[in-house]
């Protein structure tokens, strides 16, 4: 009889010491999501104040330079008519431009269920869509961009990995040299990523530059570039979506070297990645098989 009321007495004892850590367990986790809370309202009040500064400049510009022309239009000269036309436009182009940022990164932050069909990459025809995209800023700038004779084969989703792409070259076209001089590459990491790049010809970064690059709304050289500081941001969220990372290498003087990595797509065999040529080779084969 003992035996049994010491029995049921453990086994109260055990009922009530799992009680107790599964309270002490759900209380920790309701503290840790609070503290998350907490953080993520800091970021977004901090986010929004950003953002209001930064679209509040351009949009005073807009009203300046339309006030301009509603008070003097009748005294201005076509030439000078003109100039203040062209400044608006060219403004709310680049506040389209910050707004298709804000929406990229709203898109990455609050839409994490959102699992891009990833598949084999072909970066031929990717980078092909870019330059022709940036066709204009190519031959205005004169830029001169060299392709490898090969890709190695990653695995993505091709809409993300063409803004990726978007961004490296066009920042490579506006901080390189004069004129710039760009290149793109892949090499493989350890067989199972592979670490794209882009090489500018500009001045480089310094240790500072480098350390705040991929913070929003960083932008270098503000008076001569224009942008709005959001295009890496957008960059580094999409990597880390396509379970990559992004690489700096850069020294003043020396030009700068921007890179990602994407997880490869297929092997071969277990020590021979697949190159685009290979791939394409494969297809053919066996369309002309079937």
């Amino acid at each position: 009889m003992d035996k049994k009321l010491l029995s049921k007495s453990n086994q109260m004892l055990l009922l009530s010491l799992q009680q107790t850590m599964n309270a002490r367990q759900s209380q920790q986790v309701l503290e840790e999501e609070l503290l998350d809370l907490k953080m993520q309202n800091a970021e977004l009040n901090e986010y929004v104040y950003t953002v209001a500064h930064q679209l509040k400049n351009p949009l005073n510009s807009v009203i300046g330079f339309s006030s301009l022309i509603d008070r003097y239009y009748d005294q201005m000269s076509s030439a000078n008519l003109l100039e203040n036309v062209r400044a608006t436009i060219q403004i709310g182009r680049n506040m389209t431009s910050m707004i298709d940022g804000l929406l990229m990164l709203a898109k990455m932050n609050h839409a994490p269920e959102f699992n891009p069909e990833m598949g084999s990459l072909d970066m031929h025809a990717i980078i092909e869509r870019v330059t022709l995209n940036l066709n204009q800023s190519i031959r205005e700038c004169n830029a001169h961009i060299y392709l490898p004779d090969d890709w190695f084969i990653a695995k993505g989703y091709s809409p993300w990995v063409e803004e990726i792409w978007m961004n490296y070259i066009s920042n490579a076209i506006k901080y390189g040299g004069s004129p710039p001089v760009i290149r793109l590459g892949s090499d493989m990491l350890d067989n199972r990523y592979i670490h794209f790049w882009v090489q500018d010809n500009g001045q480089g970064l310094s240790s500072d530059e480098k350390q705040k690059i991929f913070h929003p709304f960083t932008r270098l050289r503000k008076q001569e570039i224009d942008g709005n500081g959001l295009g890496l941001t957008v960059v580094k969220k999409i990597v880390e979506r396509l379970e990559g990372t992004i690489s700096l290498e850069s020294d003043v003087s020396r030009g700068s070297r921007f890179g990602f990595t994407l997880p490869v797509a297929r092997l071969v065999h277990e020590d021979e990645p697949v190159l685009m040529n290979e791939y394409h080779s494969d297809r053919q084969k066996s369309e002309t098989i079937s």
